[in-house]
C-alpha cells in the first residue's frame, strides 16, 4: 500500500511555478506574487528566498520590512545563490536596509563572482573607485550559473527590476 505522497522539492518547484505563472499572467498583482514566492521560499526553494527578501526589502506586495529582507536574501546566498549574494553586497555596500559595511560588501560579492555571478563591476567600483556598469538583466530561461536548475530565472524580470531599483535608488 505505497501511498503517492509528493516531494518537498516538487512541491517547491510546483509552487515556483504558481509564482511564474503569476509572474506571466497577472504580473501587477504583486501581492499575489509575493505569496507565491514566499510559499516557495518557505518550501526551501533557493530562487524564491531572494525574491521574498526583495519583495520585503521595496515594499513590494507586503509591508517594507528590511530585517526580514536580509534574513530570505542571506538564506539563499548561503545555500548559492549567485543573485542573492550579489544583493547582499549591494545593500551592504550601498546601506540599504543594513548599515553600510564595505568589508562585508566585498565578501558578499567575492561570494557572488565565486558562485557565478558578473559582479566585478561592483566590486572594482567599491575597491578602486571605478564607475559603476550598468547591471544585466539575465535572458529568461537561462540558468546564469552552473548550478544546472534549467529554466531557473524564468521569473528575473521583476528579481532585476527590483535590484536594479535597489541600486540605482542608492547610488
Amino acid at each position: 500500500m505505497g501511498r503517492n505522497i509528493p516531494s518537498a522539492r516538487s512541491l517547491a518547484d510546483a509552487a515556483m511555478g504558481r509564482a511564474w505563472t503569476i509572474e506571466q499572467t497577472r504580473p501587477d498583482d504583486r501581492k499575489a506574487l509575493f505569496e507565491a514566492y514566499l510559499a516557495a521560499a518557505r518550501l526551501g526553494k533557493m530562487e524564491a528566498m531572494t525574491n521574498v527578501g526583495l519583495h520585503f526589502l521595496l515594499g513590494d506586495g507586503v509591508r517594507r520590512d528590511p530585517k526580514r529582507s536580509r534574513m530570505w536574501i542571506e538564506r539563499a546566498a548561503t545555500l548559492g545563490d549567485d543573485l542573492a549574494a550579489f544583493n547582499l553586497g549591494l545593500a551592504y555596500d550601498n546601506g540599504n536596509g543594513v548599515r553600510k559595511n564595505k568589508g562585508l560588501a566585498e565578501a558578499w560579492y567575492r561570494r557572488a563572482i565565486a558562485l557565478g555571478a558578473a559582479a566585478e563591476g561592483s566590486l572594482a567600483h567599491l575597491l578602486l573607485g571605478a564607475p559603476r556598469p550598468t547591471a544585466r538583466r539575465r535572458r529568461s530561461g537561462s540558468t546564469g550559473s552552473s548550478h544546472g536548475e534549467g529554466n531557473r530565472f524564468r521569473h528575473t524580470t521583476s528579481v532585476w527590476r527590483m535590484s536594479l531599483e535597489w541600486a540605482s535608488a542608492r547610488t
